[in-house]
């Protein structure tokens, strides 16, 4: 059975002088989004990547047959935020590091080695906690925060109120 490829750009934790330092091409069986975690085989090893780029076509200076397809993708985690790629991109170019090497440091370390049964049971216990606590707004929780630690209780400035509700209706 044949199927038409997604190339994809993933990045990985590579130091940046070496000659990986770039995103990898990798092939899927369907398109992933940029941002999307995936589990990649690098060498010997499986790596946890970024999808960094989805490209129309392979690029002409790799032999098709020596792309990879990735393993799979981590579902049930939302693509990263083309703004927190953004900022990745910058701290890499800043710091003279790869993309890979900055955004695998950014991340939880909990996902580094996580296969995807773990993932799934992870978040099924989370999405069972969810469902049964009684969650509080940002606020809320700010206020009993302050008020536990016995400091006295600071009335918020109008723009940190502004901001708390912002980040609420996201």
């Amino acid at each position: 059975m044949s199927y038409n490829p997604v190339f994809l750009q993933v990045v990985v934790h590579t130091p940046h002088h070496s000659a990986l330092g770039k995103p990898l091409t990798y092939k899927s069986e369907r398109t992933l989004r940029p941002g999307t975690l995936v589990n990649v085989p690098l060498g010997k090893k499986d790596n946890l990547g970024v999808v960094w780029e989805v490209l129309s076509q392979p690029p002409s200076d790799i032999r098709l047959e020596s792309i990879q397809n990735i393993h799979y993708a981590l579902e049930g985690i939302a693509p990263l935020s083309t703004e927190w790629m953004g900022l990745v991109s910058f701290t890499a170019r800043y710091y003279q590091r790869s993309l890979g090497e900055v955004a695998l440091h950014a991340l939880p370390t909990g996902f580094k080695n996580l296969a995807a049964e773990q993932l799934a049971k992870r978040l099924a216990k989370l999405n069972k906690k969810s469902q049964t606590s009684d969650l509080k707004s940002s606020s809320e929780a700010v206020s009993e925060y302050l008020s536990s630690n016995n400091s006295p209780v600071h009335q918020l400035a109008a723009e940190q109120t502004v901001a708390l509700e912002q980040i609420e209706n996201n």
